[in-house]
């Protein structure tokens, strides 16, 4: 079991050295409309990924509820056509991004997330 945990973390260390706020949005929006909960875990902010007990509460009760939301957009719009980030606003070490979802079916909707830099840009909970 610790080794099935171990392995997202240890992409997400890899993939945070080279993240900006931007990147870091489209790639968790676009990993959590096409329901892919390991690959938006990556991209989330968890204050100890070495706490197994905080990643797995993350993983089965929190992703699961962002999860719905995202796939249900995105299924009944006919999936993500394009994910363009708006505007991002740096303070120190947290930024607030407002991005655009296109859908295939040509609607579009805007949200915002706010990130937070440690050792790369996360998405806040």
């Amino acid at each position: 079991m610790k080794w099935k945990l171990a392995i997202p973390v240890f992409f997400a260390l890899i993939c945070s050295a080279c993240s900006t706020p931007q990147s870091v949005t489209q790639n968790f929006v676009l990993a959590m409309s096409n329901g892919d909960s390991d690959k938006a875990m990556e991209y989330l902010h968890i204050a100890d990924r070495n706490n197994i007990e905080e990643i797995v509460f993350i993983k089965e009760v929190i992703m699961p509820t962002f999860m719905r939301k995202f796939l249900r957009l995105s299924t009944h719009n006919g999936g993500v056509a394009n994910v363009q980030i708006d505007s991002v606003q740096e303070t120190g070490n947290r930024a607030k991004v407002l991005y655009s979802v296109q859908f295939k079916n040509g609607r579009t909707i805007k949200d915002s997330l706010w990130l937070q830099k440690d050792s790369g840009w996360y998405v806040l909970r």
